[in-house]
C-alpha cells in the first residue's frame, strides 16, 4: 500500500520499527494489536490508517458468524 501511495519501497522509520517479518514455517500470526498511519490527515484526504489485529486461525461456528455481521455491515 505504501509503494502505491508514495511510489517508493523505502519505509518510513515509524513502518520499519512495526514491522514483523517471519518465516513461512512460523504460523503465530499477530499477536499484539498495531496501529501505523500510512499517510496523514490533510485538507484534501482523511489519512489512511492500518490496524493489525490479532487474528483467528480456527473460529468456531459463533465466531463466523460475528464476522459475517462484521462483513454485511461494512459492505452496506
Amino acid at each position: 500500500m505504501y509503494k502505491s501511495i508514495y511510489n517508493s519501497n523505502i519505509l518510513p522509520p515509524q513502518a520499519i520499527d512495526k514491522l514483523v517479518i517471519k518465516d513461512t514455517t512460523e504460523n503465530e500470526g499477530t499477536l499484539h494489536f498495531t496501529r501505523l498511519n500510512l499517510k496523514e490527515e490533510d485538507s484534501k484526504s482523511s489519512g489512511i490508517t492500518i490496524c493489525d489485529t490479532r487474528g483467528q486461525i480456527w473460529m468456531s461456528n459463533n465466531e463466523k458468524e460475528q464476522f459475517n455481521i462484521m462483513l454485511d455491515v461494512i459492505q452496506m
